[in-house]
């Protein structure tokens, strides 16, 4: 699971995902290098939080893409192919 201190530190920061009801904030999903996913459907942001503890917020996401990535039988495949480089981005932390 993802570490308190970064969610911790994120929420501070204003970063928060918007909730649905009954949904979790952040997803943890069991990859070699994503630790944690959620999903901004106001502001069209993806927050990726990496095992080694960065930060990558990707913008210009929308929830059809973000569903497809959360029922990916692979979700560090579906990164690769479908999210990385393929959508402005920035590291946040």
């Amino acid at each position: 699971s993802t570490d308190p201190s970064v969610l911790e530190t994120l929420a501070t920061q204003g970063i928060q995902p918007e909730e649905e009801e009954e949904e979790e904030k952040w997803i943890n999903v069991y990859t070699s290098s994503i630790s944690s996913i959620a999903f901004n459907r106001s502001e069209y942001n993806i927050y990726i939080i990496f095992l080694y503890k960065s930060v990558y917020i990707y913008q210009e996401f929308y929830s059809e893409i973000f569903q497809y990535f959360i029922d990916a039988p692979s979700k560090g495949e579906f990164f690769h192919l479908h999210i990385k480089d393929q959508f402005p981005y920035r590291l946040y932390a």
